[in-house]
């Protein structure tokens, strides 16, 4: 009987003990699957490992930041964990991990202040001005909601939680996006105070803006790529669109507000800086100018002519690209389907130089006018003599027909390169042409002088 009660004080005792070793397993292993280290039990996730224990956050434990906060948000995270283990262990999971990262875990105490963001600017890279929290996350712009993960993410390898500029210029440059962001380059670029020298020209920022030049017109084709979304992106997930593929609020709302999908999931990239002047035209003229060597290009660069150095032309040098001279003419019908003509005028002049310079234009092709009229004069005096020979040798023939070549080019490549593009090289050119036709009019003379004898 003694026995039996031993056993039996031994049986209740036990069941206390027993519970006791399962919450202390329980807090161990709570303990344990709560550590950094304990992420890397998956392979998979040890790039993501690496890119924390290097980042700024490396501090922070993963759950502070991956966990929402409060015991609800431990409760659901731990039981996701759980879920993602499982399918580590039976095989079953995705090559890559759905992490995500609440406003409310940045915001909690302790880690980020929203007043504290939205009161400070952020320096971004020392040629933007500050970044603003405020603007993005303050209600200011909420078309589309951002969250902090919108643009504080993994799309560059080995960084973690970092700020992709591509991201930015998703968003600020997409045209296709039902509400595209309002930019402009002043919007982020700080205005260069210094004075800019590109081969001897002189570039003030502050002087042509004060008179209300457009960036563009030498900053072109500053994007690259159009940010589209085809339909296929969205197959590698689901397995239909349907009509809600047309509908970009829709889109945003579910896959940027709701959930974090990178951008670039979706949206393909869109490339953001400043490009160097080649000679090569904008994609825009070349919808009418359609030769890789087209004489204005060359006439631009200030190459191609004959007998004469090359000279780029001042505006070519500081970067100046077509549409910064040619402004869109509504009033003209485009001769290339889908091409906006355009046309230089005095007031292009104007928005960089200031008053007056409008009439700049129409002097330098007057001025030019005159000079080709004149050369043609002279071309037309050997033209005549040349029928006649006289009693040129075949040297001299040879020597004339040279010059008259040479000239004749130079005389129609200013004509049909526009010589107002480089009026210093355009000048050369006609002075070489006057020069060639006036030394085939005096051995032409010469001859016939000769032959009259």
């Amino acid at each position: 009987m003694l026995i039996l009660r031993t056993w039996k004080a031994i049986a209740i005792l036990s069941i206390p003990l027993f519970f006791l070793g399962i919450i202390f397993l329980a807090v161990v292993a709570f303990r344990v699957t709560e550590s950094p280290k304990f992420c890397i039990t998956c392979h998979y996730m040890k790039p993501y490992y690496k890119s924390w224990k290097e980042s700024a956050h490396n501090q922070t434990n993963c759950l502070k930041c991956h966990y929402k906060p409060g015991l609800r948000g431990l409760v659901v995270g731990k039981f996701k964990a759980s879920a993602r283990v499982g399918t580590y262990i039976t095989k079953t999971y995705g090559p890559k991990p759905d992490a995500q990262v609440s406003d409310a875990s940045c915001l909690q105490a302790g880690c980020h202040s929203k007043e504290k963001l939205f009161e400070e600017e952020v320096p971004f890279e020392k040629e933007i001005a500050p970044f603003s929290h405020l603007q993005h996350l303050g209600g200011l712009n909420q078309d589309i909601k951002l969250r902090c993960t919108s643009c504080h993410s993994h799309v560059l390898k080995g960084e973690h939680f970092s700020v992709e500029k591509s991201v930015c210029f998703t968003c600020h440059f997409d045209k296709g996006a039902k509400e595209e962001a309002e930019t402009s380059c002043r919007s982020c670029h700080k205005l260069p105070q210094e004075k800019i020298v590109r081969q001897g020209i002189e570039i003030e920022h502050t002087q042509f803006l004060k008179y209300g030049a457009a960036c563009e017109s030498c900053h072109a084709e500053v994007t690259r790529g159009k940010g589209e979304v085809s339909e296929a992106r969205c197959l590698s997930c689901h397995d239909q669109t349907g009509e809600k593929f047309r509908d970009p609020e829709f889109l945003h709302d579910t896959h940027v507000t709701e959930r974090k999908v990178e951008c670039f999931e979706c949206h393909a990239e869109i490339k953001h800086g400043i490009t160097k002047a080649t000679g090569r035209l904008n994609p825009e003229c070349k919808s009418c100018h359609t030769s890789q060597h087209s004489p204005q290009e060359q006439m631009y660069e200030g190459i191609g002519g004959k007998g004469v150095p090359d000279s780029p032309g001042p505006m070519f040098a500081a970067q100046v690209y077509c549409k910064g001279c040619h402004l869109p003419d509504k009033t003209s019908t485009p001769p290339v389907l889908n091409a906006r003509l355009a046309r230089a005028k005095g007031e292009a002049c104007v928005k960089c130089h200031g008053e007056g310079y409008d009439q700049v234009l129409l002097s330098w092709q007057s001025m030019l006018g005159e000079t080709i009229s004149a050369v043609k004069v002279l071309k037309g005096q050997v033209g005549q003599l040349l029928g006649e020979k006289g009693s040129l040798s075949e040297e001299e023939l040879n020597q004339v027909k040279k010059l008259y070549k040479e000239a004749e080019y130079n005389l129609e490549f200013v004509e049909r390169g526009r010589g107002e593009h480089n009026l210093d090289y355009a000048d050369s050119l006609l002075s070489k042409a006057r020069d060639n036709f006036e030394k085939s009019l005096k051995i032409l003379k010469k001859s016939r002088e000769v032959n009259s004898q």
